[in-house]
């Protein structure tokens, strides 16, 4: 899945992210964001087992060295792998 870093503040932002699981990985994982700009980082969990997992995803910027607001943020994630996806068709009725 992606997760959207944006900057509305005065200052361009350094960030980076780390997640609780080794097998949780984020690209990219560290960039600077500029005045009034976005990015996309995409979370990898192909590397988890079957079964619900549980894991945190830690940001954190800085701005001229500083801490930037609500730094670090932290975001708790359960993602549920399956063995197999099913397809189910349903009847069609046409009138």
């Amino acid at each position: 899945f992606d997760l959207q870093l944006s900057n509305g503040g005065s200052s361009p932002i350094s960030w980076s992210i780390s997640t609780s699981n080794a097998r949780v990985t984020a690209a990219p994982s560290n960039g600077t964001l500029a005045l009034s700009s976005s990015s996309e980082v995409t979370i990898n969990t192909s590397g988890l087992p079957l079964g619900n997992n549980a894991y945190t995803v830690t940001v954190t910027g800085t701005a001229a060295g500083n801490p930037v607001a609500n730094s670090p943020e932290q975001v708790s994630i359960t993602v549920k792998v399956v063995e197999e996806l099913s397809t189910v068709y349903l009847p069609q009725i046409i009138k």
